[in-house]
């Protein structure tokens, strides 16, 4: 078993193999910024890797790999400001990230509809029971936006 916090990531660094350079974004970065030391290992990999492609799976390694040491966000950021072709976009993190996002956006818009016919049912003096067959929603979630409801205009009160 190796502890790759052990390791000099400049050894790491100077070899020809493109995982092994990889790989140095787990190794011990001594007193080099972490942007710079993520910045020289995108740069050893443009030496080594020959293609466009191969050098995209790598710097999509890289990614994976710097989520290890919570440093994930600043390769990111570090590649982006680099004379590099790699499109975030089609990292799966992001992808999954953005996937995560709109669910989160359709939640959030169906709580809002439910709220707003709770609302209008409960001005209109409306009983929980006639709300929740109006919307088709469970009647104790009706019951808890009254509450809700209820609380905000004692509190404005």
């Amino acid at each position: 078993m190796v502890d790759f916090g052990r390791l000099d990531y400049e050894q790491l660094l100077s070899s020809q193999v493109p995982e092994v350079i990889v790989l140095a974004i787990l190794a011990n970065f001594k007193n080099k910024p972490p942007e710079a030391a993520i910045r020289s290992i995108v740069e050893r990999l443009q030496k080594v890797v020959k293609g466009e492609l191969s050098l995209q799976k790598y710097i999509r390694q890289l990614n994976v790999m710097s989520g290890l040491r919570k440093l994930h966000e600043l390769t990111i950021k570090t590649i982006e400001d680099m004379p590099v072709t790699y499109d975030v976009r089609s990292d799966f993190l992001y992808k999954k990230g953005k996937e995560e996002g709109k669910e989160e956006g359709r939640e959030e818009a169906f709580n809002e509809k439910e709220r707003i016919v709770v609302t209008r049912g409960w001005q209109k003096s409306m009983s929980p029971e006639e709300i929740a067959e109006l919307a088709d929603m469970p009647v104790e979630r009706v019951q808890a936006i009254i509450r809700e409801l209820e609380a905000k205009v004692k509190g404005e009160g």
